[in-house]
């Protein structure tokens, strides 16, 4: 009876029927970091099975890069089996701040884990070797904040607080101007200027100098006094006045640019409770971030490589997927199955701009949400729900960096629902 070693991180589940299975990529962590990874051994009928003896540290093969040399130390790595006294669960931990092979730990790399254990067997069938998962160690490109602020166009300060100083500047000259009255020549209750002004009643006027009255020069003063306004800061009162319209002008203007600008940069913020970017997305400026812009983020994270299909390079109008998207209805309706279509075969290294809406024929409940490019992926995502046993075709535009506005292909991916 053929036997199968299944093996999954905890609460991702594994297509029964199949004899491979797709190796998780763990993540990108630092250096110094501990990676942790749980797996299972499960016999013929599915069910979990112990190993014939406990798996081991020394059962673990470790290689960097594409390099056939592997780690030549044990020292860091944990193997508890089994995990948790569970029969068939296991658990591998690796310390990356070990350096009993110097320098094999080294930002910039990816990593390999292999289970190659020497005598063990699961159901009586050897598993060596089996690939168990894939990590890096600071080797993914991540958005900096200085790359931000320099596409808002600040220097160091953070986006919050130019916004904040802007607003309290504008906030102090508003309460000065909010007391000047109406510069207007001629205005009732505006303030004097030279030329025709609206007629003004004032409590006391005191002129200690010539005064001219309806065109009349030198009038003579006699009984009331009135108390003169203060000397002139620019030698005359229409000039101080001219200076305070033209101060409160600029103010005006800057107030006015202020807020168009703030408003600008606001639209290009995402809404309440949005992330600058989606999971696994990176944002190069505020046109891709999420709820700002109409770029579509690239997506850092690639699809795992079961849910990776390439593209055929011929075509009766729609491009075909080479092989099958098959789920079970559980991992349906979880919602967390991303696939990619790899479009190297059609268009070599040119990148993936963006994906558009997908359609589909059969599986009418099933959903397909549009995720983006991943280099030479195009990713979308499933959800919805799907009988056993269901059939349909999913049909993805494509649109190429290709050109000054890129090229769109429409791929069409055979999908089909298994049996629990």
């Amino acid at each position: 009876m053929k036997r199968i070693l299944k093996l999954a991180v905890a609460l991702l589940a594994v297509l029964p029927t199949s004899p491979c299975w797709a190796v998780d990529y763990l993540g990108n962590f630092p250096t110094s970091a501990t990676v942790n990874y749980q797996f299972t051994t499960n016999g013929s009928t599915g069910a979990p099975i112990a190993p014939l003896s406990a798996f081991e540290s020394a059962d673990i093969l470790i290689y960097k890069n594409n390099s056939a040399t592997q780690r030549t130390s044990a020292a860091g790595i944990t193997m508890t089996s089994p995990f948790d006294s569970l029969v068939g669960l296991h658990q591998l931990s690796i310390s990356l701040s070990d350096n009993t092979d110097a320098g094999f730990w080294a930002a910039g790399n990816d990593y390999t884990v292999v289970l190659n254990p020497d005598s063990e067997t699961v159901d009586g069938v050897s598993v060596a070797p089996t690939v168990l998962a894939q990590f890096s160690i600071d080797n993914r490109r991540e958005t900096t904040a200085a790359e931000i602020r320099a596409a808002v166009g600040l220097a160091t300060a953070s986006l919050d607080t130019t916004l904040g100083t802007n607003a309290t500047a504008v906030t102090a000259i508003k309460t000065k101007t909010d007391f000047l009255p109406s510069a207007t020549a001629g205005a009732t209750g505006g303030v004097l200027i030279a030329g025709s002004n609206a007629p003004t009643t004032f409590a006391t006027l005191t002129s200690t100098g010539a005064l001219n009255i309806n065109g009349t020069g030198m009038v003579a003063q006699t009984g009331d006094s009135f108390t003169r306004l203060g000397v002139p800061a620019t030698g005359s009162v229409s000039g101080d006045i001219g200076a305070v319209a033209s101060a409160a002008a600029n103010t005006l203007t800057q107030a006015t640019n202020a807020a168009s600008s703030s408003s600008a940069v606001q639209g290009k913020l995402p809404s309440g409770g949005a992330n600058m970017a989606g999971e696994g997305a990176t944002a190069k400026n505020l046109d891709q971030v999420e709820g700002g812009g109409t770029t579509q983020p690239r997506i850092n994270r690639p699809p795992a490589e079961r849910f990776t299909f390439n593209v055929s390079s011929r075509s009766d109008g729609t491009y075909k997927a080479r092989g099958k998207l098959r789920l079970l209805p559980a991992e349906v309706s979880a919602g967390n199955i991303s696939f990619g279509l790899r479009m190297n075969d059609l268009y070599g290294d040119v990148l993936v701009k963006s994906v558009g809406a997908a359609t589909k024929s059969g599986l009418p409940a099933l959903t397909i949400t549009e995720l983006g490019p991943h280099d030479t992926i195009a990713m979308s995502q499933v959800g919805g729900t799907a009988s056993a046993g269901a059939t349909g075709t999913i049909t993805v535009p494509v649109t190429m960096e290709t050109g000054g506005g890129g090229e769109t292909v429409y791929v069409a991916l055979d999908v089909e629902i298994g049996t629990p």
